[in-house]
């Protein structure tokens, strides 16, 4: 159990950087929220892809014109916690970001006075906005019950060629992170249910633009199967995470506030299969129904996959 309550959190860890009001905020459940149950660390590598391909208004498919016609993401994010005793620790998450967008352009006017349509091709490849965060899981005995209070850092590019503010791989501010988190095994099974809930809330505009705030949430179940030969177990994990951002503000042109905030919900099953210290998860994001505020690209299927190791 206690590999699988370290990574527990990875489930929901998906790379909050990406800063994009137009369906990121699907992957950002329970950013910079850890599940801990003993003193010690964990360090991990996490790979997170998703596509957002589909123009949607509200909450269904939309013919309407959009500039971008697709927003395509990579991430892979270095990460550590550390609990230094049973009530207080630490956790950083640096991601490293490949984004490549498709838009469609007006081109040249012909003699007409019509506009002929050209494709363009951008793609940028940084270091993404930093998360640093403190936990704090002394509420109760067994450390079933915790709070995360962190910051995001403005490390994140903001003003790549060929990207709209809001597709940014940074959103240029400093935002307030706080977190809850409540995890409870079934008696004395070896299943049991955890939820949690993420807040994150910008200080300030950034060169006339400030990214929504935005609340995320999970809750699920698990049964750990024990030992098979080398692999000490194998979890099967059944959640369903939702994502509420509000729209972005600002007066800069590129704000685009009018196509931005939205409400997510997914079915996310995964599985975890820990080996000795090491523990590998992936997880696939099935949509259950979406929401948008005036015309934006969603993602349809997400994807994880995070390597762990304990200390």
């Amino acid at each position: 159990m206690k590999k699988y309550l370290l990574t527990l959190i990875f489930i929901f860890a998906a790379n909050q950087a990406l800063a994009c009001a137009c369906g990121c905020g699907i992957s950002n459940v329970g950013t910079s929220s850890i599940i801990p149950n003993c003193e010690g660390g964990t360090v991990f590598t996490q790979y997170d892809y998703m596509a957002q391909t589909r123009n949607w208004h509200r909450n269904k498919k939309s013919d309407e014109h959009n500039h971008d016609q697709k927003i395509e993401t990579q991430t892979i994010t270095l990460g550590g916690q550390y609990m230094f005793n049973r009530d207080f620790g630490v956790q950083a998450r640096i991601p490293y970001v490949n984004r490549k967008v498709a838009s469609m352009m007006h081109g040249q006017e012909d003699e007409h006075g019509h506009h002929s349509m050209i494709d363009t091709y951008n793609r940028n490849t940084n270091i993404g906005d930093i998360r640093i965060s403190g936990i704090y899981s002394g509420l109760f005995d067994d450390m079933s019950t915790g709070f995360i209070f962190g910051l995001k850092l403005p490390t994140g590019q903001t003003n790549a060629r060929g990207f709209s503010r809001n597709a940014q791989l940074g959103s240029g501010s400093y935002d307030a992170i706080l977190g809850f988190y409540h995890k409870k095994p079934f008696g004395q099974t070896n299943g049991g249910y955890f939820l949690q809930a993420s807040l994150e809330k910008p200080f300030s505009y950034h060169q006339g633009y400030k990214q929504g705030e935005e609340l995320s949430s999970g809750i699920g179940t698990y049964y750990s199967f024990n030992s098979f030969g080398a692999i000490k177990s194998i979890t099967p994990i059944l959640q369903v995470t939702s994502a509420f951002r509000k729209s972005d503000r600002g007066w800069a042109d590129s704000s685009h506030n009018g196509n931005s905030g939205y409400k997510f919900f997914y079915f996310n099953p995964g599985l975890e299969i820990a080996l000795d210290q090491y523990k590998l998860y992936f997880d696939v994001g099935l949509p259950i129904s979406r929401s948008v505020k005036g015309t934006q690209l969603v993602p349809q299927n997400t994807y994880k996959v995070i390597l762990g190791y304990n200390f």
